[in-house]
């Protein structure tokens, strides 16, 4: 079904579970496609459940090529947080303010107290870089902080945050330090939406309206 409407990306069908999410049995498969990435985008549509749980701290602790972890990814690994110390290769993490606050066992009104702080905290323990997504996104890897001002509610629909994720991967995967990556792209991602914004209004646009617009946007930056 997603191969006849996806063109351009290469599928690899996986087993599956019957949650109908990736199933232990994918596992060699998972890891014999690490052995030519440039980078790893996990957590996107993955699901949750002991399956995906077991395949997303495998992929933290083994992969050698840089690791963004997204969404579902972020739920897998909360139970057991101290297995991103484990990993071998950097990793990006972008949480939503509610995924922070599981991470941290807080609240998410005490995340948003406290945004760069907590993402600077967090960034130190665990050696990682951290994008705390909301208004004026914080990128930090416990050092260097970046507060992004691009971006408008619009953007608070289902895909946008896939679609940051992708961008962050691909641009560790061309060359850039995960820290520049994750700043660039939540630059880039958030300038996309406010132009967006202004041509179809931040209630009509779409994510796929944003992704139409990313090749033109990019050839600014290039």
């Amino acid at each position: 079904m997603i191969t006849s409407h996806l063109f351009q990306p290469v599928l690899k069908p996986l087993c599956e579970n019957e949650s109908k999410t990736l199933s232990i049995g994918a596992m060699n498969d998972v890891f014999e496609e690490l052995n030519w990435a440039d980078s790893v985008v996990i957590g996107c549509g993955l699901g949750n459940n002991d399956d995906t749980q077991v395949i997303t701290g495998q992929v933290i602790k083994t992969s050698e090529v840089p690791v963004v972890l997204d969404a579902d990814g972020i739920n897998a690994v909360a139970p057991f947080i101290d297995i991103l110390k484990e990993k071998k290769a950097p990793l990006v993490i972008t949480p939503h303010p509610a995924e922070m606050a599981r991470l941290v066992n807080s609240t998410v009104a005490d995340i948003q107290q406290s945004r760069i702080a907590c993402a600077k905290s967090f960034a130190q323990e665990n050696d990682c870089v951290v994008l705390l997504k909301g208004a004026n996104t914080v990128v930090t890897d416990g050092n260097q902080v970046f507060v992004n001002t691009t971006g408008n509610p619009g953007m608070a629909m289902g895909g946008s945050g896939d679609m940051l994720s992708g961008m962050i991967g691909s641009f560790i995967a061309q060359g850039m330090t995960p820290f520049n990556a994750a700043k660039s792209a939540a630059y880039i991602h958030g300038l996309c939406g406010d132009i967006c914004a202004g041509e179809l209004s931040q209630r009509g646009m779409t994510v796929e309206d944003m992704l139409s617009l990313l090749g033109a946007l990019m050839s600014e930056f290039e």
